[in-house]
């Protein structure tokens, strides 16, 4: 959801995304073996002392003590510096690293937005000059079937690709829809939905939105370093009663009922303490000291409670146990869904049965 705040997030454009942006991410193994080789020298130098105090006599020099405890001082003073060198070097190594990315993203391509919005209802014009002005029917509401999206004839290829994987797609998703979009792995889904949010190439055709926000959940769900209540916010203000009815309908209410610090939780940075199901919505929940373990559910939670007129789910339904996905599935879009009683139009891709 709110593609904007996720690149602005990633990127940093806020302290708190700086912090998390360069933090390091050198190996673990790498930092590790530098660490213990910089503290070996501590525990070194002694022998050393010794061992060539040792040579030195057998070798029929005299070794004072004076010499003996010069040379262990000047080693002493010595191995402090080295050791903050050597232990500097993986974080070095890990912002050069950053930098890089940051460059790379700077200087890709600007992408272009080839989506236009939906026309809209025009109000009878009126002259100005006129002393005769005849009332008229303004037009009404909103309407459930007006369009949201509309593709004529649209082609589209990859982000960086040429050849066109989807072919001639004409169709139109109204307002408090659902529309699923079932196939085969590798058949499109997944790239039919980035081409709705302008991650595509158009080769050909238009695509058509309707103004207003959308959300979008991956099948690989993007978390944040932050608690879950953070996560499943995101950019938008704090409801307390919307954000109860989200956990209800995302079944996390009983997860998150047994954490020692309820939502305030810590999730793990891009979610590595959580499991598959509770990424996509924060699920199934298990400590792994001070962060939190969740699924998929979370992710889906943050794309809902965004409040948005077009909501895209990618597959959100393969990480979660078969139970569990009928009752999310009832939740959000049965009769009474929290998404259907919102006149949220919603487009689901999966390979699975509900």
């Amino acid at each position: 959801m709110c593609l904007s705040w996720n690149r602005q997030r990633s990127f940093g454009c806020s302290s708190s995304g700086s912090t998390w942006l360069v933090r390091p991410i050198a190996p673990t193994s790498l930092s590790c073996s530098h660490l213990s080789a910089a503290n070996l020298s501590n525990h070194i130098t002694p022998v050393i002392i010794i061992a060539a105090a040792v040579f030195w006599t057998q070798a029929g020099e005299n070794l004072s003590v004076a010499q003996a405890f010069t040379s262990l001082s000047i080693i002493a003073l010595v191995s402090t510096p080295l050791v903050n060198i050597i232990a500097a070097y993986p974080l070095f190594v890990s912002g050069l690293a950053c930098f890089n990315r940051i460059q790379d993203f700077l200087l890709s391509t600007e992408r272009k937005d080839y989506r236009s919005p939906t026309a809209k209802r025009s109000s009878p014009e009126h002259s100005a000059d006129s002393d005769d002005i005849e009332l008229q029917v303004l037009p009404g509401r909103v309407s459930k079937h007006d369009p949201v999206i509309q593709v004529k004839m649209g082609s589209f290829a990859l982000k960086d690709g040429r050849e066109a994987i989807l072919k001639d797609l004409d169709f139109t998703i109204a307002r408090s829809s659902l529309t699923m979009i079932v196939g085969p792995v590798a058949s499109g889904k997944s790239t039919l939905l980035k081409a709705l949010l302008g991650e595509a190439k158009l080769l050909s055709g238009q695509v058509q939105l309707a103004s207003g926000p959308l959300a979008y959940c991956d099948q690989t769900a993007w978390l944040r370093w932050g608690t879950i209540r953070d996560n499943i916010q995101g950019p938008n203000d704090f409801d307390e009663a919307w954000y109860r009815e989200v956990l209800r309908a995302c079944a996390l209410e009983e997860d998150i009922a047994g954490f020692e610090s309820g939502d305030q939780s810590l999730v793990g940075s891009a979610g590595v303490a959580l499991s598959g199901g509770q990424k996509q919505g924060v699920v199934r929940v298990f400590p792994l000291e001070s962060e939190i373990k969740v699924d998929t559910r979370e992710a889906l939670a943050r794309a809902v409670y965004a409040r948005a007129s077009v909501v895209f789910l990618d597959d959100i339904f393969s990480a979660l146990d078969s139970q569990t996905s009928v009752d999310v599935f009832n939740n959000l879009f049965g009769h009474g869904g929290i998404l259907r009683r919102n006149d949220i139009a919603v487009l689901l891709a999966t390979h699975a049965g509900v």
